[in-house]
């Protein structure tokens, strides 16, 4: 399990010493989730050329335990990952979930039924 750690680390240097990319690509993408069609907003980032890539799909996680509202209209965009993975010939695509990051619909996975203790 040790062995995971190094490589974690020089993972992460990686990343912050890529230069950032922008998104080439912005959309609002219809979904239907829990029966409920909504638009989830989406980037994408892709290598140049023409061609078929291979494609990461890079979900983001929680915002803390849930009790900030600010925190949830975030965009939701990492440049530095996409362009680790850019770098090395791969399309990148980061969803934000629903309520999230410019999507639409109620952020609404994972609460308590008052909302207001979070997750």
């Amino acid at each position: 399990m040790t062995w995971r750690r190094p490589i974690f680390l020089c993972l992460v240097g990686a990343l912050m010493a890529a230069s950032p990319v922008q998104a080439q690509e912005r959309a609002m993408v219809p979904v239907t989730v829990d029966g409920e069609t909504v638009r989830l907003a989406m980037r994408w980032y892709k290598p140049d050329g023409a061609g078929r890539f291979p494609t990461v799909i890079f979900n983001h996680g929680s915002t803390g335990r849930g009790i900030d509202p600010a925190l949830f209209d975030r965009p939701v965009d990492y440049p530095q990952l996409a362009q680790f993975f850019v770098a090395r010939g791969w399309a990148v695509v980061i969803p934000a979930r629903r309520g999230r990051g410019g999507s639409e619909g109620r952020y609404d996975e994972g609460f308590t039924a008052s909302r207001t203790g979070g997750y």
